[in-house]
């Protein structure tokens, strides 16, 4: 089943859709039962437990099945192309749980959507807006920054950035926005977290946000100014050697592969400081908050959960949190 290739919908203040869209790695969270990810050992930490499989069934005696799809943000045709098995536990779903960063609005009278969802611009501003004592040019140097804006408005780009913001914007949404290959702009269609939130919308479900924009995004504020900067400088060598386009490709093959080893790939080239940075307070303390909600959700009735795949394998991954909460755990797809 391929998911519709919904438009964006119109937004009046750009580029700020576009500055975002690409992020995947986004949180900072403390749980309930479970203590922050200051506890995990990043020196034995493994990702290789539920590194094969996009699709699990998770069950537990006296409650609803839970069906886990991990999801590649993109909107590549072949991304969309769903499995039929997905389709069908969509369709059964009664509750579907995203990990989709829009938030319900009332559209206007010139809408043909009875509902609509957009990004949230407000959240969006003040998590990526740097305070005035601050600027993106103190935070990585005048040569590093000046490279920076050479590569946000190269010629013949498809959303040009505005470069007197430039330097009033963390710089870790820049790269956000830099990451994003050119055919993913050029498409404009929803990413396949998004149009699978439309696809719930559609069907009635009862729709619901693992996590808000600002808990995704939280852990940049804290990010020190090493790490930004050693992220630019990556960012800016893989555009400069023309490597996005293929990495993102690879990445694509490997997802639909069901190989969940992207997120070792992706932190290989960082330093060793930053990738701790990264894997403690980016992917185990968000994959602990996910796991946290998906569990309040669980009362009786059967639940879909679209999360990025890269949140499902590892030691500390949602796959193996839930299963230590005694869920039983089948993978679906690809089978085994």
């Amino acid at each position: 089943m391929r998911l519709k290739r919904v438009p964006h919908l119109t937004l009046r203040t750009l580029p700020w859709p576009a500055i975002l869209l690409g992020a995947v790695v986004l949180a900072w969270v403390a749980l309930r039962d479970w203590d922050e990810a200051a506890d995990v050992d990043l020196a034995s930490y493994d990702f290789t437990p539920n590194s094969r499989g996009r699709f699990f069934l998770l069950q537990k005696e006296g409650a609803g099945d839970i069906y886990l799809f991990g999801t590649f943000h993109s909107n590549d045709p072949r991304v969309l192309e769903l499995p039929s098995q997905v389709a069908e536990a969509l369709a059964l779903a009664e509750v579907v749980a995203t990990e989709s960063r829009r938030v319900p609005f009332e559209p206007d009278s010139s809408s043909t959507d009875a509902v609509g969802y957009a990004l949230p611009l407000d959240e969006m501003r003040e998590l990526c807006v740097l305070p005035a004592e601050e600027s993106a040019s103190a935070i990585l140097g005048a040569p590093l920054f000046d490279a920076l804006a050479r590569a946000v408005s190269p010629p013949g780009t498809l959303r040009p950035f505005p470069l007197d913001q430039l330097d009033r914007i963390r710089p870790y949404c820049v790269i956000s926005y830099l990451g994003m290959p050119r055919s993913e702009l050029q498409r404009g269609t929803l990413i396949l977290d998004d149009a699978l939130l439309h696809q719930a919308i559609e069907q009635g479900k009862t729709v619901v946000r693992l996590e808000s924009f600002r808990d995704q995004y939280q852990f940049t504020l804290s990010m020190p100014a090493q790490f930004q900067a050693e992220e630019v400088e990556l960012t800016l060598e893989t555009l400069a050697t023309d490597r996005l386009e293929l990495t993102w490709n690879a990445d694509i093959e490997s997802y639909l592969d069901g190989e969940n080893d992207n997120i070792l790939r992706w932190l290989e080239p960082f330093s060793d400081a930053y990738r701790d940075f990264l894997v403690r307070e980016a992917i185990v303390a968000r994959n602990r908050r996910m796991a946290e909600a998906i569990l309040d959700l669980s009362d009786g009735r059967t639940i879909f959960v679209a999360t990025g795949a890269g949140h499902l394998p590892g030691e500390e991954g949602i796959v193996n949190l839930l299963a230590r909460e005694s869920y039983s755990v089948t993978v679906l797809e690809p089978p085994p």
